[in-house]
Parts: structure tokens; sequence; C-alpha cells
């Protein structure tokens, strides 16, 4: 996701605009939010994504510095952990939730829903581009910078 940040602030750049601007123009009060994601500071779910694309006016997978059909695999990803964070916070209050690398993981026990079992058949089964955009994106096996 850093390419995401990098690719903000280049895009930023190129069209000439201050950070206090282009934060105006994405709908915060001040600066500071854009300099925070410029640097890595704050993750942004997959709606910001797409609003900062809107208003840089690129794609969605081009702001993440990927084309073809990574964009599609990589923005599914983000949007069905988004959604099954979402699903654990609403029907699991009582699990605790921690932060790691800025990402909310909430702690189940290996308490699986029948959608988690589905999502982890599916995983399996999946091919290795759908693996490796998965894993990638839940920073699993990959290098360490």
């Amino acid at each position: 996701m850093l390419e995401l940040y990098a690719n903000i602030r280049k895009l930023r750049k190129e069209k000439g605009w201050s950070q206090a601007e282009l934060a105006s123009r994405v709908g915060y009060a001040d600066k500071s939010m854009i300099s925070r994601i410029e640097n890595g500071k704050v993750d942004l779910q997959l709606n910001q994504i797409k609003k900062f694309a809107s208003v840089l006016g690129v794609s969605p997978g081009e702001l993440l510095g990927r084309d073809g059909i990574e964009d599609d695999v990589q923005l599914l990803a983000v949007q069905t952990a988004d959604r099954i964070s979402e699903y654990y916070r609403a029907e699991h209050p009582e699990l605790p939730e921690v932060r790691r690398k800025g990402k909310a993981i909430i702690i189940t026990k290996n308490l699986y829903s029948e959608e988690e079992k589905a999502l982890i058949q599916s995983f399996r089964v999946a091919d290795d581009a759908i693996k490796s955009a998965v894993k990638k994106l839940l920073d699993i096996g990959g290098s360490k910078a």
C-alpha cells in the first residue's frame, strides 16, 4: 500500500496542488491529514481510495499502482477485508480489536463463521494471482522492508 501514498503525493505535485488544496478537494479540514496519508501513517479504506482517485483524475487501480486484472483483484481484496472487519465489529462486539501496522485486526480465538469458512475454502482453490493479491493486502509472507 505504500505505492498508494507515493502516488497520491506524485499526482498532487503534478497538478501543482498544495497539501491544503488537496485536503479541501477531498473534504478534509486541513492539510495535516494529507501529510499523514502521504507519509503512510493513515490507512485508507476503499471509499477513500475511490475519492482520492476521482479528485486526482485517475482510476483507483492507477492510484494503487496497478493495471489490468490486478486492479480488480486488489480492490476486491480491500473491499472484502473491510466487509469482514465490519461484520465482526457488528456481530461480535465482545471480541477485542488490536492494531497492527495501522490495520484493525479482530481477535477471533478460532471462531469461524460460515462466511469465513467459505472465504478460506475459496482462497484454497483460488489461482496464484488472487492468492498473491490477498497475501499482499494482508502483509502475509511478503518481504519485509
